[in-house]
């Protein structure tokens, strides 16, 4: 028996699962990006519905606050706070009134 050296040639089958796999991954790449695109648009959107009936007001949030404390930040807490002197209050009179108004 002699042997026969048989050339590895590929057959139709595997020609046709190497261009099926090739045209997946570029379906697969093409669908990544667009996801992307949709993620994107989708984030637009809420931004701009936000923007359009979201509130107007300007509202801090807690940890805003913080963000310009600078005189607590510097300040020194070992020091004592100086003694709080006591102002005495100003009342106003009560009008008279007068015989025009009765």
């Amino acid at each position: 028996m002699a042997m026969r050296t048989v050339t590895e040639q590929p057959t139709p089958l595997e020609e046709t699962m190497t261009v099926n796999r090739a045209h997946y991954e570029a379906l697969q790449a093409e669908n990544a990006q667009l996801n992307q695109k949709v993620n994107w648009l989708m984030e637009q959107m809420r931004l701009a519905r936000h923007k359009r009936f979201g509130s107007s007001s300007e509202k801090s949030q807690y940890d805003a606050l913080n963000l310009f404390n600078e005189a607590e930040v510097t300040a020194d807490h070992k020091r004592p706070e100086p003694d709080l002197t006591a102002v005495q209050t100003h009342y106003r009179r009560k009008t008279k009134e007068s015989r025009d108004r009765l």
